[in-house]
């Protein structure tokens, strides 16, 4: 049995869908998958890969990692997840990005990829990465689906 640890923000834990109807609880339906979903409503980009990190450390039996992306402006900053388009406090959000340049966003981003990338080879981890809505397509590497997930949708 092939184990997998689904990794993301809302789209991967499957906010306000009942559990058994997420993508990895339908994923968890076949036999031959143990899927475990680790997804977490609004989460950073940054915690994503925190809890890559960990759950390679915790558990060396795992097969393969989604990794599921909803935007590559996410951050966590002084304990409030933010975004280009939400946040719930207006004035945190536009005093972070107001210091923010478009390429320092980018290469947060691709560090962060090249980090669970790295992470995976070293443990001989299958990786597979998803941006749900196809935005910033060209810093997508070769570990992205071909779709995005609405596309795919």
């Amino acid at each position: 049995m092939k184990k997998i640890f689904c990794v993301g923000d809302s789209w991967s834990h499957g906010y306000g869908v009942d559990q058994s109807k997420t993508w990895p609880a339908i994923l968890n339906n076949y036999e031959c998958f143990d899927v475990v979903n680790i997804g977490q409503s609004g989460s950073s980009n940054f915690a994503i890969a925190d809890n890559v990190t960990k759950i390679l450390k915790l558990d060396t039996t795992i097969d393969t990692i989604i990794v599921g992306w909803s935007g590559v402006t996410r951050y966590r900053h002084k304990g409030n997840d933010i975004d280009f388009s939400y946040a719930k406090n207006i004035e945190l959000r536009d005093n972070f990005f107001k210091k923010k340049k478009l390429i320092d966003i980018e290469n947060d981003f691709l560090g962060l990829n090249q980090q669970i990338n790295e992470l995976c080879k070293e443990q001989n981890v299958n990786l597979v990465k998803f941006s749900v809505f196809g935005d910033f397509k060209y810093l997508w590497d070769d570990f992205y689906t071909e779709d995005s997930f609405l596309e795919y949708l």
